[in-house]
């Protein structure tokens, strides 16, 4: 059996509402022991689920596509001016932290008057406002992230010395996703090929594939990226979290380590975090557009 073939079928009966579980059945019942393992099927479902539309494998080797358009050149030469001293870090008599880059007067003021704009659609319609907002960043996912400090305390009695714990290192082999999400749940989620970079193509082409995601399973909804974006401060730590210490042997094992994750959240939890930018941009506002731990 040809993998088009199946990932074919996966992707009919996905859209159709068809359960992973039934599908592997189905796909069993037909082919037999040239039928994919579940674990294969259920990846493919969950993707598609989620946005995906190719049927062919992710590119792992070559030159990724770069556009060099004179205005696209331009564009990207001055975002990288923009961006640069991103890590800078502030120092007090307490301790240092770690902002994206040193505010100027003018980008204080862009951010309070952002803020009082959002206000300003809360007070108009707050319901409309928060189901309204699409939200999407990317992040680094390691193969092996060491358990947190918490996640290894133990009870002693007093008086006992404690366990000795090596100390772990994060494994370098890691993967980038791309998750695009609202207050319903997740929307588009995509691994970065291998050997590949975000460029601006890249980009543009996923959000093309989101728009496409949005009307498919948000008619009448409109793209809005929030300044303060929840993927950082609530989305990824949250579903990190879970993959502390655990050892993980490829990219299949962790996107459906990540989608179990997902899939156990209701609608509530994901509209929690986004229901939090309130709460940021209300400390936006508090400390005179800078930034806030």
């Amino acid at each position: 059996m040809d993998k088009i073939e199946y990932r074919a079928v996966i992707k009919f009966l996905t859209k159709e509402g068809v359960a992973p579980k039934d599908i592997n059945d189905r796909l069993r019942a037909v082919y037999g022991v040239l039928a994919p393992s579940y674990a294969t099927v259920k990846l493919w479902a969950k993707q598609f689920k989620w946005g995906r539309e190719s049927l062919e494998d992710d590119p792992h080797t070559g030159r990724p596509i770069e556009a060099t358009a004179s205005d696209v050149v331009q564009k990207i030469e001055h975002h990288v001016h923009e961006s640069s001293n991103e890590r800078e870090s502030v120092s007090s008599n307490v301790c240092s932290r770690w902002i994206p880059r040193t505010l100027n007067k003018s980008q204080k003021e862009e951010r309070i008057s952002a803020a009082h704009e959002f206000f300003e659609l809360l007070e108009w319609n707050e319901t409309d406002t928060f189901e309204r907002i699409v939200t999407g960043e990317e992040t680094w996912i390691h193969y092996y992230d060491p358990e947190l400090k918490s996640q290894t305390m133990e009870w002693h009695k007093r008086g006992e010395p404690a366990s000795k714990v090596p100390r772990k290192q994060i494994a370098t082999k890691k993967v980038m996703a791309s998750v695009f999400w609202d207050a319903k749940g997740i929307l588009l989620v995509e691994f970065l090929p291998k050997n590949t970079t975000v460029t601006g193509y890249y980009y543009a082409k996923q959000i093309h594939r989101l728009r496409k995601a949005i009307r498919e399973k948000l008619p009448g909804k409109k793209l809005y990226s929030p300044d303060l974006p929840p993927s950082d401060y609530f989305l990824f730590p949250n579903t990190k979290r879970y993959l502390k210490g655990k050892q993980y042997e490829s990219e299949e094992e962790i996107s459906n380590e990540i989608f179990n994750v997902w899939e156990d959240k209701d609608a509530e939890w994901f509209e929690g975090g986004i229901k939090a930018l309130k709460h940021r941009y209300e400390s936006v506002i508090r400390v005179h557009g800078d930034y806030f731990v």
